[in-house]
């Protein structure tokens, strides 16, 4: 499947405003890394594989009524932001999922940390119309 240049953009773009009030899950410091060189600059959360899933999620929840879960887009990425959100949603909170489900269909990646190297080639293939 193509990327989806345009669309994937803005949808980054949604997401690094929503993050401004909105803390993001990811599973390692990389993945932060990742997401500050594609300028998201609210709270970023790691998740802590010390504790459980299920009180990380409770901690988790007892700071945060909303989160936005990205996790890796593999099996065990994907396991991962079930269970966060199943747990989350279980104590009272809302877990925005969308930006990972969307991301997996279309950013051709398979780990947060692909993201900039997507963000750019986007940018880029705009830029360039015509370009695939």
């Amino acid at each position: 499947m193509q990327p989806d240049h345009p669309g994937m953009l803005k949808i980054i773009e949604k997401y690094r405003e929503k993050n401004l009030e909105t803390p993001v899950v990811v599973e390692g410091k990389n993945d932060v890394q990742s997401l500050r060189e594609i300028e998201f600059s609210g709270e970023i959360i790691i998740f802590n594989s010390g504790l459980s899933i299920v009180r990380f999620s409770e901690d988790l929840r007892r700071r945060h009524d909303r989160v936005i879960i990205l996790t890796d887009f593999d099996v065990n990425g994907k396991r991962l932001r079930e269970d966060i959100e199943k747990f989350f949603v279980s104590s009272g909170g809302t877990a925005d999922t969308y930006l990972w489900e969307y991301l997996k269909r279309h950013a051709g990646v398979s780990t947060v940390e692909e993201l900039p190297f997507a963000v750019n080639r986007a940018m880029a293939h705009i830029s360039m119309p015509g370009k695939s």
